[in-house]
């Protein structure tokens, strides 16, 4: 039997926070941390509002860039250029699927983007974002980027924080579990019925930090950045 399901989605309010650390490599190493304060979604809300639900697997978790033309900082970048440029640090990873229940066939790959992660002497904590491993099978929840990466690098797609990890055909994510097949059934009894309420769709963290706060002083946090070496 399957338990009714709350999940989480990322809300507006965010703070983000840049330290300045000294580096040897001819100029600061900067460290972008943001924090993101999150509402409860029905997972039907979620089935309705995302653009493709899909099973698949991750062969290889790709690096990170900066959105820059070429995936990396000017050797002369400052605080005041990142800002200046909204830029992110984001990385896409191959997603192999093998079932699409929700959204048009895009072929056996998918690119799935996620926000955050290290680029040389830099790194972007975004607090909450899917943490997804090579070789693991997952059901996501995406959606298609129109953030501001995607003015660099378009096509891809980024997913929900909450999803499924498949293991033993079980469907586990943070909130519950299911039988993998009950789930599916589930998602497809939600994608036929002609009444679904709407709701708002959730926002994109590459949206919500499009234009991250810059400060130099430390955070009023616990996850206060760790100096780059």
């Amino acid at each position: 039997m399957s338990k009714k399901i709350i999940i989480i989605c990322v809300s507006i309010a965010l703070l983000t926070f840049v330290k300045i650390f000294f580096s040897e490599k001819g100029r600061d190493a900067i460290t972008i941390t943001t924090y993101a304060s999150v509402t409860e979604m029905s997972l039907d809300d979620l089935i309705a509002k995302a653009d493709m639900i899909a099973i698949g697997e991750f062969i290889a978790i790709q690096p990170s860039r900066w959105s820059t033309p070429n995936g990396k900082l000017p050797s002369n970048a400052t605080v005041d250029y990142v800002s200046e440029h909204r830029l992110r640090i984001f990385s896409d990873s191959p997603f192999h699927i093998s079932t699409y229940l929700k959204g048009d066939n895009q072929g056996p790959i998918v690119r799935v983007r996620t926000f955050g992660g290290q680029v040389g002497q830099d790194s972007m904590i975004v607090s909450g974002e899917p943490v997804y491993k090579a070789n693991q099978i997952y059901l996501l929840f995406l959606y298609f980027n129109t953030g501001t990466t995607a003015e660099v690098d378009p096509g891809a797609y980024y997913g929900s924080h909450i999803y499924y990890t498949v293991i033993n055909e079980q469907a586990v994510s943070t909130r519950d579990e299911w039988l993998l097949e009950d789930l599916i059934a589930y998602i497809g009894k939600s994608l036929s019925a002609e009444a679904i309420l709407p709701t708002e769709t959730p926002l994109s963290l590459d949206l919500l930090t499009e234009t991250p706060i810059l400060s130099t002083e430390t955070p009023l946090s616990t996850e206060t950045p760790t100096p780059t070496p």
